[in-house]
């Protein structure tokens, strides 16, 4: 679903939208440390530049689409063409995996406790509040890395201006005196939405609200039925960055 609606957003030819979802796991590949699959995902990153660079022209992009306003403006010199490029990855990259993962988490979750789906069929407010409860439990993408921008006192520890620290998202989404009960879903869990799986600040991420409402419509369209599901053993990607299932075989029961 998230693949249908965003190559469409975005807008490349053909061949960009073939491709999206392998290269955007190749650029969580290649943000950790260069081990094998980081080393591989080099590659595909260099596939992924080399097509922009050739064919993600005005003529060649969706009219309307957010490439192609990218496009226009470095036409009208309202952006340097140099960035352009950097832009139009920046699209591709982050918009598929972290909605995608978010869904797998929620259906894994959930189908260990089948009756919110008609706990969100006689509240449908529920929905944006479980599909952020999907990310937080999830968190899609583990962790990134920031430099401080000054000194910085945590639990008792001094980080020095200028100094790298590893921002693990997914244990701060853990966290006990934010969240009780961390370990489990809660779809009518109070502050959900204080989670850090979007980022926070001016690194939040810019597409946080669509995924949100890609996720709300498909727990809607799921309640609508209230459904019960029957679930497999699921098998881990594996990826430097993010956590997902590879496989995660569910059979609807009614």
């Amino acid at each position: 679903m998230p693949l249908l609606v965003v190559q469409d957003l975005i807008g490349l030819p053909n061949f960009g939208k073939d491709n999206m979802l392998k290269w955007a796991s190749a650029a969580f590949d290649m943000q950790r440390v260069q081990n094998q699959r980081g080393q591989a995902a080099r590659g595909v990153i260099a596939e992924m530049r080399d097509f922009i660079s050739k064919n993600a022209t005005t003529d060649t992009l969706k009219p309307g689409s957010w490439t192609h306003r990218i496009s226009e403006m470095t036409e009208r010199g309202e952006l340097d063409p140099e960035l352009a490029p950097f832009a139009i990855r920046d699209y591709i990259n982050p918009s598929l995996d972290t909605t995608i993962l978010a869904i797998g988490h929620l259906m894994y979750h959930a189908s260990f406790q089948p009756d919110i789906w008609e706990k969100i069929s006689n509240q449908p407010a529920l929905a944006r509040n479980a599909a952020h409860e999907a990310v937080r439990i999830g968190t899609p993408i583990r962790p990134f890395s920031r430099h401080t921008s000054k000194p910085v006192e945590g639990a008792g520890h001094t980080m020095a201006q200028g100094a790298r620290v590893m921002m693990l998202y997914a244990s701060a989404n853990r966290d006990e005196s934010i969240f009780p009960e961390a370990d489990r879903f809660d779809v009518g869990r109070r502050n959900a939405r204080r989670h850090l799986g979007f980022g926070a600040g001016i690194h939040m991420c810019a597409g946080m609200h669509l995924a949100i409402l890609e996720i709300e419509c498909l727990i809607h369209a799921i309640a609508a039925r209230s459904p019960k599901f029957e679930i497999g053993e699921p098998r881990i990607a594996m990826n430097n960055s993010i956590c997902a299932f590879s496989d995660l075989p569910i059979k609807a029961l009614c």
